[in-house]
């Protein structure tokens, strides 16, 4: 049982290097350098899934579609906060602030008093 079980295992991944011709392992293998660096950098749990479909051809063929996925994982962005001016448009800014552009220094004796 041992020696057709490994024989099966071989012609699997013989099959495997002919389906997409070639392009199926090249896939999974640059996906999943993807995933396993994003996992190391991030803590995350990523995946990489191989999705195989047969369909018959013929009296004796079979014509298999490989397809590969991965989820990489990704670190939460950060919300910020926007402020909606007049037109729906958004700035960090709050558009009905006076800005600093608006403020002018005077001389007053000795010290400065900021005016608008």
């Amino acid at each position: 049982m041992h020696g057709f079980f490994m024989n099966q295992v071989d012609i699997f991944c013989e099959n495997m290097k002919s389906y997409g011709l070639g392009k199926a392992l090249e896939n999974l293998a640059e996906k999943q350098l993807k995933v396993v660096e994003a996992v190391h950098d991030t803590g995350l749990q990523g995946e990489l899934n191989l999705t195989l479909k047969f369909k018959r051809v013929g009296q004796s063929g079979i014509a298999v579609a490989a397809n590969v996925k991965c989820k990489v994982p990704q670190r939460p962005m950060q919300t910020v906060e926007m402020f909606m001016d007049e037109n729906h448009n958004l700035h960090e800014d709050n558009p009905e602030q006076l800005s600093f552009e608006n403020v002018h220094s005077i001389e007053d004796g000795k010290k400065n008093v900021n005016q608008v």
